[in-house]
């Protein structure tokens, strides 16, 4: 989020107050992401201590602050462990945001960044430990359901859209009229490889949901942050953004093979690969597309997104690399739920 939402900087710093015992003599939104349901801010303590105070619109899982201080705690360094509450809770509910302390670390988005070798070393064996947590105690969390929702919407958007006249919604405009075929394909193949993942779906593990370059931070060691988006679905929802070229970026020659030197030898379902990597593409543009026909005109947020639409489809981008993971898929004949790709030299195997 880019603009701040409409609460008072004082009845923040009262709730940290009431909530952890903190008293903040300073709190500063940051104008970061491009997410319209979280917001950040940076405070500092009586004590000069530096922290971020994270909103999230609505609810969300309690493992997902539960876990991240639960594998900090276990010594995984690449996580930025919540700070508990008085009451010894991570979180505290409210409407419409949820709040949540953190430490502030220093750091550069991976947008930024380019990762280098052990950057994706320690974000393999990061992934590698969540994907190997047993799943009984994180029953909570919300399940892959390989729903249509997003398609529908798209499908909709692609049928009947009408916006209005300002920047983002010509912009959106032009885009579906532009892009209107790939679109459709892609609706087409996605719904297909869903199917067929519900009649037969590879494991489900707890996955982090949204681990992209935008939720890992680069200083002085990285760090992943963001953890709302938990979930339990097939590890394929989290190894899709290696090597995926989500923002124009994770698409360099060696990158999947040193984050799987870390991660270690798995059998990738390609199919669920390929969905995954369509599937980002469509939520992303039916979330879009909702932000600019329903948000307010004077958000900048609106603009900087529908910048992004036509940007998906450059190459080494989102749509580039779904359709090389689709076109290796379907070139094997890979039908069967066996079919796995070897992530270090790209050959395919049953």
């Amino acid at each position: 989020m880019v603009e701040p939402p409409d609460l008072a900087l004082e009845d923040l710093k009262a709730m940290v107050r009431d909530h952890y015992g903190e008293k903040l003599h300073e709190l500063h939104f940051l104008p970061l992401g491009a997410d319209p349901d979280s917001a950040l801010y940076r405070g500092v303590t009586g004590e000069g201590r530096a922290v971020c105070l994270k909103l999230r619109r609505g609810a969300f899982a309690e493992p997902s602050v539960t876990l991240p201080a639960r594998l900090a705690r276990e010594g995984l360094s690449t996580i930025v462990s919540p700070i508990a509450t008085v009451s010894g809770a991570f979180r505290v509910p409210g409407s419409p945001w949820t709040l949540a302390l953190y430490p502030f670390v220093k750091g550069r988005p991976g947008w930024e960044v380019p990762l280098e070798r052990g950057h994706w070393t320690a974000l393999g064996q990061t992934l590698r430990v969540l994907h190997d947590l047993p799943t009984g105690p994180l029953s909570q969390l919300p399940r892959e359901q390989f729903g249509s929702r997003f398609r529908e919407r798209v499908e909709r958007l692609l049928g009947d859209h009408q916006g209005g006249n300002d920047s983002a919604a010509v912009k959106l405009q032009r885009f579906l009229g532009k892009r209107r075929e790939g679109i459709a394909r892609m609706l087409r193949q996605t719904g297909d490889l869903a199917d067929e993942l519900k009649r037969e779906p590879p494991p489900f593990v707890p996955c982090h949901g949204d681990i992209h370059a935008g939720n890992l931070l680069i200083g002085e060691s990285l760090k992943v942050v963001d953890w709302d988006t938990l979930l339990l679905a097939p590890r394929e929802k989290d190894l899709m953004f290696i090597g995926g070229g989500v923002g124009g970026c994770w698409n360099r020659p060696g990158e999947e093979a040193w984050f799987y030197d870390a991660y270690g030898a798995v059998p990738i379902n390609a199919r669920a690969l390929v969905y995954y990597r369509y599937e980002r593409i469509i939520e992303d543009i039916a979330e879009i597309a909702t932000l600019i026909g329903e948000g307010d005109q004077g958000n900048p947020d609106r603009d900087i997104m529908a910048d992004l639409l036509d940007s998906q489809f450059e190459p080494g981008n989102v749509v580039a690399m779904a359709e090389a993971a689709e076109a290796r898929l379907f070139r094997a004949g890979a039908k069967s739920p066996d079919f796995t790709i070897d992530p270090k030299g790209g050959a395919e195997r049953r």
